[in-house]
């Protein structure tokens, strides 16, 4: 909550803080008021009210960037705060640019580092990827030895070993084909096998499963693992 004019005095000096420092004032407890630029700002009904009664009140919030982690949350406390974190100022010298390219440096500063290293591939045999970037894709992964199945997902970034980010994605996978004792099938049998299967053209055995589909918000997919890449759309 608001806590202007009775910080400095519920400060603790040795960088250690005690509970009642957040304990709520007498017109903050139970006032109700979700108001976040409030002095009667009652930081518990905030948390239990329902999102759309918290924009209505702060609708400034929308366009703020969303923090997800603790440490972020520090960055911005109260400075008198005794759990306020204070940012760390970079030594680094930027290199030195003119016109065009210090925008570049400028629009790409602040990207994931796989992001930053996927814009700057836009020839040779990963610039298919590049083109890729912000669409849906299909990949083709596989165990050691045999097809897994495959995702469908957002490509968000790549790198030159063909590690990607996916978002939103949908994988549809098999189990690992494991061969009877004295079987000699090749790994080329063993897949037709696992299709034949996946298909209902064969029955499982007892144990066997084919076919299991899992979603994930986002799945960073090991290059090593790829076997191809297409558009989905």
């Amino acid at each position: 909550g608001t806590q202007t004019g009775t910080i400095s005095s519920r400060t603790e000096k040795d960088g250690d803080h005690e509970e009642s420092w957040y304990d709520l004032r007498p017109e903050e407890r139970g006032s109700n008021d979700i108001d976040f630029m409030s002095s009667r700002f009652d930081p518990r009904a905030a948390l239990i009210a329902p999102e759309k009664f918290v924009l209505e009140k702060n609708p400034w919030i929308a366009d703020c960037s969303r923090l997800d982690t603790i440490g972020q949350f520090a960055l911005h406390l109260p400075k008198d705060d005794p759990q306020r974190l204070e940012p760390i100022k970079s030594r680094k010298r930027p290199l030195p640019s003119q016109g065009d390219d210090a925008s570049a440096n400028r629009s790409t500063k602040d990207l994931h580092p796989f992001q930053r290293i996927s814009q700057s591939i836009e020839s040779g045999p990963l610039a298919r990827l590049h083109d890729y970037q912000k669409k849906r894709v299909r990949i083709v992964i596989r165990y050691v030895n045999a097809i897994r199945g495959e995702l469908i997902g957002t490509l968000i970034a790549f790198d030159k070993h063909m590690n990607m980010i996916l978002r939103d994605a949908e994988e549809t996978y098999s189990m690992r084909p494991v061969q009877d004792e004295g079987s000699k099938m090749t790994n080329l049998e063993m897949e037709l096998n696992r299709r034949r299967k996946l298909q209902g053209i064969e029955p499982c055995k007892k144990g066997e499963w084919y076919g299991r589909k899992r979603t994930m918000k986002n799945i960073m997919v090991r290059g090593d693992t790829v076997v191809s890449v297409s558009a989905a759309d």
